[in-house]
């Protein structure tokens, strides 16, 4: 008259939520433990051996009034110019003059 000890739905529907279950703890083990991120590689840059950089910084310092000064303008167009112009890196190196010329042809061919 009773019914069966195990009802296969039943276990089926609880192992289901005890395997949601763990899964949730998981992920959230795994997301909550501290995570070494690598940090980008540095580079040295003297912050003021560079004019327009000690410019900046100036203007930087003078807030709202820097729209004014005619200085700041000239320092934030200047960096401008030189963020929006492409130089390639080897251009002034001794290699890259050594490998130019040795590729170039002669005028006379």
């Amino acid at each position: 008259m009773r019914g069966r000890l195990f009802n296969l739905r039943t276990v089926a529907r609880a192992t289901g939520f005890a395997l949601v279950a763990v899964a949730i703890v998981a992920t959230a083990i795994y997301l909550g433990r501290d995570q070494a991120v690598p940090r980008p590689a540095r580079t040295v840059v003297l912050p003021l051996a560079d004019p327009l950089v000690r410019e900046i910084k100036r203007c930087e310092a003078l807030g709202m009034a820097a729209e004014q000064d005619a200085r700041c303008e000239a320092a934030w167009a200047e960096n401008r110019r030189r963020f929006f112009t492409y130089c390639p890196a080897d251009s002034g190196s001794r290699n890259a003059q050594t490998r130019n010329r040795a590729t170039s042809r002669p005028e006379g061919r």
